[in-house]
């Protein structure tokens, strides 16, 4: 059985979420944070026990105003009675590469423990309009079966949550989730195309997927993707160690404001405190910044970025900021002696282009000779 208990570990996924991109949360307080209602939270209709561990990290962000109104990639560490929960958040993105940068940070992780037989079960309640065409008809299609339905199932039709109800029954195997209504079915072009996206990355990225239609949450929280990360145990079952998924839904609700939210939270079973500690002296500042043009050269860009963190070499990013000139201030910011570009003609070759920013001098590169080029360079590892 694999497990995940020690304190190691907690701090390599840390070392991981730095590396793409992620910061502690204790950094200073936003001057413009969202202003949310917290007693809007108290009337959510949960669905399954997991949401209460986002309702914690949300309470959390909500007293320490972190909550961005621009592109923002925070992570946390909370320690609870018998668990430690690593939670990873990006804020104010409204398109995919937001759940893209979530599953490949905890993809990172685990190949680098010689965990590659996970695999990320994924959903999509789509946008507003499919998910309320999908909560119509499956309400009607319990309403149908109303009499066939266990007690419980039915307390949760009379109260109009029928997602609550679908999930019961999947959990006891009933065979009226067979026939329900299917999710998937239901998303429109927009939905459909924002789910492809992430399922192409996931390809892309040799990461093992499953569509799973049963995989639902509570309707008042979730917005087009839910996914969960497992691994096997044995033949018959699986541990499920990170779960997440967009939930601009619940901000909405609890501010009142469109505010672009996707999250995922890690559990282990590391029970002792765990207190993060900011500025290590032995951490590396990265001497490279990474960039990209194309939707190709995305896909290639995070490749890059996993092999730079097997080989050792830091390695800077900005996927949230997909106009090259922001990534390119970006860079600027933070003082780069290089940058690596990747426009669509070098994604089409599978090469990049390493620029030294003081001399504008380049080299074009493949990219699977990268790490090793880079790492001749002066400076880089240092």
């Amino acid at each position: 059985m694999v497990e995940f208990k020690t304190k190691k570990l907690i701090e390599q996924f840390i070392d991981t979420a730095e590396h793409y991109g992620f910061q502690n949360i204790l950094l200073p307080k936003s001057k413009e944070g969202l202003s949310l209602h917290t007693d809007k939270i108290k009337t959510l209709p949960l669905v399954v026990p997991y949401e209460q561990n986002l309702i914690r990290a949300l309470k959390k962000h909500i007293a320490r105003n972190t909550l961005e109104n621009s592109p923002t990639l925070l992570f946390d560490i909370t320690s609870l009675s018998k668990k430690t929960l690593a939670e990873l958040h990006v804020f104010g993105v409204e398109n995919s590469i937001a759940e893209m940068i979530l599953i490949a940070t905890m993809a990172t992780f685990l190949r680098e423990n010689n965990i590659d037989n996970f695999s990320v079960n994924i959903n999509s309640l789509g946008d507003r309009e499919s998910k309320i065409k999908f909560l119509e008809d499956l309400q009607a299609y319990f309403k149908q079966y109303f009499d066939s339905l266990p007690q419980y199932a039915q307390t949760y039709v009379k109260a109009k949550n029928p997602v609550k109800a679908l999930k019961a029954l999947r959990n006891k195997e009933h065979p009226l989730t067979e026939r329900a209504p299917n999710p998937l079915e239901y998303l429109n072009d927009e939905s459909r195309s924002y789910l492809r996206d992430i399922l192409e990355f996931m390809e892309y990225m040799d990461i093992a997927y499953e569509l799973n239609p049963l995989l639902v949450g509570s309707t008042e929280i979730w917005h087009h993707t839910l996914f969960e990360i497992t691994i096997p145990q044995d033949q018959e079952s699986s541990l499920t160690i990170a779960r997440g998924g967009r939930y601009d839904t619940i901000i909405k609700r609890i501010s009142g404001k469109n505010f672009p939210s996707v999250g995922m939270i890690f559990e282990t079973q590391y029970s002792r405190p765990f207190k993060y500690k900011t500025g290590s002296k032995n951490k590396k500042q990265p001497k490279l910044f990474i960039s990209f043009i194309s939707d190709l050269a995305k896909l290639h860009a995070f490749s890059v970025l996993e092999s730079f963190y097997k080989a050792g070499i830091p390695l800077a990013s900005a996927f949230v900021q997909e106009s090259l000139s922001k990534q390119m201030k970006h860079a600027e910011k933070l003082q780069v002696p290089y940058v690596i570009i990747i426009g669509h003609k070098e994604a089409l070759e599978e090469v990049a282009i390493v620029r030294n920013v003081a001399t504008m001098a380049q080299k074009t590169v493949p990219l699977t000779k990268l790490p090793g080029y880079v790492k001749k360079l002066k400076g880089v590892l240092d």
